[in-house]
């Protein structure tokens, strides 16, 4: 009956936050100390139900990792769930079981008597939270090689290993010469990479979850988020050099791993709410870079998760368009686009080209820590390192096919480019430094294809790629070809160089992912992009200048040159200057070394971030009990329009008020990070790293509409594609 249909928005979405867990600087000193009680904590994830997008699950996933003078460091990846404590608290709630710790996450102080969010891990087992998939007696509160995911490798006296024998192939690893590394019942450490949680349909009246983690130690895990069990994990041929080191786990710097940020492609094909591995149309795609690990791309098939294959492993080999392709850390954009001489649209990846580690402190400078710059060893260097070379890597950004054919195509091929090489589809002269962040898109018309998106690279180039505008009844004729760049912002001075980077003096260094949004005041509409920097391979560096930027791009207004740093007043006290209402503005960092280490995030005109203060290099005692950099991290609110603090003085999120705070300082280190956000019922919970800040009213706005579809109350709601419109 029409009364019981409704109509739901179909979005593929998977939720997670981040806690930082970044450049081993802040975790590690000269010291021989090897271990500690207190976990260090990377990118928890909170999954979302892919069958109802809108709704969040209670599991959460803490990535958790130990921190260690030596080569290898232990990780692990722990279950909770969320809930809700009797005062009305968000917390996360243990198992409930053995009269341990209700609650995983609970308020503690650190040395400097700061309030932060701490694991339950007193010191008896009574007081310690038990995570979901911990079959012993013994709580493991914050024990990173108890409980978890890594007790339950080998459970059944052998691993499923998958070792990459070529760019198309992967094989059991039994016979290899490296078994003994690969039956370790160890996790390496997940220092960035986020976990993701996949629903692959009906099992025993439930959903199977699997959950894929990838970690330093050279691994992607897929893991059964039921019971925590291995189900097969992935060991790429490029890592194979590491294997004495992880087997070894001698004293010396982080050797590093598969640590970069994953996308995954869920596709049912013949939208029965379940991925078949049987059946040809369902298929889950997991694509993604290695971070610090090196240069290499990747995309697997893991729709059957017990027998994954590989789709393709692109690195500077693959071919003279890669050859200056740098290290990939942010995660890939899945989007759909038409590709000329090819009839239907097309799912690509837009990566851009990553980071050149040339932007790593040397070894020289006074008074800072100087990082492992990626293991640079192996038969061939210049798979980690772009040193030595004329040309900076990282400077384009690349559309891969992310299907496995499209006509003469094959998955991860190129359908399209831009860089300042002429044999580049769209030459951009100005694209001369490595684009770090992700790729962000935005469509407009809702027609399920990206109508437009930004980039920005290191040296805080901003650049806006549209289409060209063509006959609304000509529309589905728009491929790549109509592609254009523009200059939108030069956030540095103008002139500054970043190809040869010596000391790096006050230039700005932009790593982090924009966040893309669009509003209207009385100007007219706009795009609105944030972003802000800090230079993030020194992290305890007290030298650069970086600032927090809100950009309005306004399409009906003719640019004639960029933005440049000038164009956006500091916040303060002039903020209702026209020059700001038009362009945006900027928030100066003038703590020293206070830069910006996560992505922001914009709701109900709000924008929030958190910054990093490192403390000062005489302080007599800069590091905690653990031997890891203490420092400020502080979390800002602003309301866009009026530039009012949101914070009350409880530091509850509240709307703009004049007496409302921009700044929340002594947050901890846990609480750096992304910023995010969690639907809960009627109302939105703000998070800043492990802590939940506040609550918002859900924006009415809050999702772009990508296509409708109309589905009966209460069927399952699973897939993206683009609108089949006309002409389609």
């Amino acid at each position: 009956m029409m009364r019981n249909r409704i109509f739901y928005l179909i979005l593929f979405v998977m939720t997670s936050f981040g806690v930082i867990a970044d450049d081993t600087d802040l975790f590690t000193h000269e010291s021989d100390q090897t271990s500690c009680d207190i976990p260090g904590r990377a990118s928890p994830a909170i999954s979302t139900s892919l069958l109802n997008p809108f709704e969040h699950q209670k599991s959460i996933y803490y990535p958790v990792f130990q921190s260690s003078a030596r080569s290898y460091w232990y990780g692990n990846v722990k279950r909770y769930e969320l809930n809700v404590t009797k005062s009305g608290e968000r917390n996360v709630l243990s198992y409930p079981g053995g009269g341990q710790s209700k609650y995983a996450i609970v308020s503690c102080q650190d040395l400097a008597e700061k309030s932060k969010q701490c694991f339950s891990h007193g010191s008896v087992n009574s007081q310690r939270a038990r995570s979901w998939w911990n079959d012993n007696p013994e709580a493991d509160g914050a024990l990173v090689t108890e409980g978890g995911a890594a007790v339950h490798i080998g459970g059944k006296g052998s691993r499923n290993v998958y070792v990459q024998m070529s760019a198309t192939s992967l094989m059991r690893g039994a016979g290899h010469n490296t078994d003994q590394y690969f039956l370790e019942k160890n996790y390496g450490a997940p220092l960035h990479s986020k976990p993701l949680v996949v629903d692959y349909g009906d099992k025993d009246g439930g959903v199977r979850q699997v959950l894929f983690a990838s970690t330093n130690g050279g691994f992607v895990h897929l893991v059964d988020s039921e019971t925590g069990a291995e189900l097969s994990a992935i060991f790429p041929k490029s890592l194979m050099h590491n294997i004495s080191a992880y087997k070894n786990k001698e004293v010396g710097a982080l050797v590093y791993g598969m640590d970069g940020q994953w996308t995954i492609w869920r596709h049912d094909g013949n939208a029965d709410g379940r991925i078949d591995k049987y059946n040809n149309e369902d298929f889950v795609y997991l694509y993604g870079g290695m971070r610090r690990g090196g240069r290499n791309f990747y995309g697997f098939d893991v729709t059957d998760p017990e027998r994954p294959q590989i789709l393709f492993d692109i690195s500077p080999n693959t071919g003279s368009k890669f050859s200056h392709l740098g290290q990939i850390w942010a995660k890939p954009t899945l989007a759909w686009v038409r590709i000329p001489n090819y009839s239907e649209p097309v799912a690509v990846l837009l990566v851009g080209g990553g980071y050149d580690s040339n932007h790593d402190p040397g070894d020289d400078l006074v008074g800072e820590v100087a990082i492992d710059t990626g293991n640079e060893t192996g038969d061939d260097i210049n798979m980690h390192s772009c040193s030595n070379m004329k040309v900076q890597c990282g400077n384009q950004i690349f559309m891969l096919l992310a299907q496995k054919k499209a006509g003469d195509y094959r998955a991860g091929d190129i359908v399209w480019w831009s860089s300042q090489s002429a044999n580049s589809n769209l030459v951009n002269p100005d694209m001369q430094d490595s684009v770090v962040g992700r790729v962000r898109t935005l469509d407009e018309d809702g027609d399920g294809y990206f109508d437009h998106f930004y980039a920005v690279d290191i040296s805080g180039k901003v650049f806006a790629y549209s289409f060209s505008q063509v006959p609304s009844k000509e529309k589905h004729k728009r491929d790549v070809r109509n592609l254009y760049v523009s200059l939108l912002a030069t956030l540095n001075a103008p002139n500054d160089s970043f190809n040869s980077l010596g000391a790096a003096g006050d230039k700005r260094f932009f790593y982090e992912s924009p966040s893309l949004s669009t509003g209207r005041d009385h100007l007219g509409y706009y795009r609105l992009m944030t972003i802000g920097s800090g230079w993030r391979a020194n992290p305890l560096s007290e030298k650069t200048n970086d600032a927090f930027f809100v950009i309005k791009d306004r399409p009906n207004r003719t640019r004639i040159s960029p933005l440049l740093n000038d164009d956006f007043p500091e916040f303060g006290s002039h903020f209702f200057a026209d020059k700001i209402a038009l362009n945006g503005f900027q928030v100066a960092l003038s703590k020293a070394g206070e830069k910006v280490m996560g992505s922001s995030s914009v709701i109900n005109n709000r924008v929030f971030f958190s910054t990093y203060k490192p403390e000062a290099v005489n302080d007599p005692a800069p590091f905690d009990g653990c031997n890891q950099h203490q420092g400020d991290v502080a979390l800002y609110g602003i309301d866009i329009s009026s530039g009012l603090g949101v914070f009350d003085s409880h530091g509850g999120i509240v709307g703009a008020m004049v007496d409302g705070a921009h700044v929340l300082h002594g947050l901890g280190l846990s609480s750096l990070g992304d910023i995010n956000s969690v639907m809960t019922g009627k109302s939105m919970s703000l998070l800043s790293g492990t802590e939940f800040v506040g609550e918002l009213d859900v924006p009415t706005n809050m999702v772009h509409r990508l296509s409708w579809h109309e589905a009966a109350r209460g069927e399952s709601v699973f897939q993206l594609f683009p609108h089949k419109g006309k002409g389609d």
